[in-house]
């Protein structure tokens, strides 16, 4: 099976990253697996008290508003020992996300649309001008796959620890 190579691991100590808090549940040689909880961006919004989407959110059940997310990381060599239960900063850099979520989002639907532009321009029938734009958006989720697959081994797309806030004793 495939392995880290952590010696060859870059660091990232200038790259603008996402940041989330979270909590070491799990620990190995090689792994880290840290717990955070997602919650709505309607509790941290100042303008939540006259806001539709506010509203609607309440309405959701508490399951739905915090949820659990558990990461699998790498353990670094440079990186502080980590111990269950501590609580740990974790991030992911911004230019990576912006790249991930092009391809998840942006690239199908800008196919979607470019093909079925073409095939309108080119073609009266109605039908297959929905059929190019059908054909689009498989062949952008297929280049998407393709993209998700060949990164799911850089280290760049892989949220790591960024510091370590405190230690929480667990009994």
């Amino acid at each position: 099976p495939w392995q880290w190579q952590t010696t060859d691991l870059p660091t990232f100590a200038v790259t603008p990253m996402i940041q989330e808090p979270g909590t070491v549940v799990a620990t190995d040689e090689q792994f880290i697996w840290v717990e955070t909880v997602r919650t709505s961006a309607c509790q941290s919004c100042s303008a939540r008290a006259g806001c539709g989407q506010a509203v609607l959110g309440q309405l959701l059940d508490e399951r739905q508003q915090a949820q659990k997310n558990l990461m699998k990381m790498p353990r670094l060599k440079e990186q502080q020992p980590a111990q269950v239960g501590d609580q740990v900063s974790v991030g992911i850099p911004e230019d990576a996300l912006i790249k991930a979520s092009f391809m998840a989002y942006g690239l199908p639907i800008l196919l979607m649309v470019v093909l079925a532009g073409i095939f309108n321009a080119i073609s009266n029938s109605e039908l297959i001008v929905i059929f190019a734009g059908v054909l689009g958006l498989a062949f952008g989720l297929a280049i998407t796959r393709w993209y998700s697959r060949r990164w799911a081994c850089e280290f760049r797309f892989h949220p790591r620890i960024i510091e370590s806030v405190k230690s929480v004793k667990v009994e």
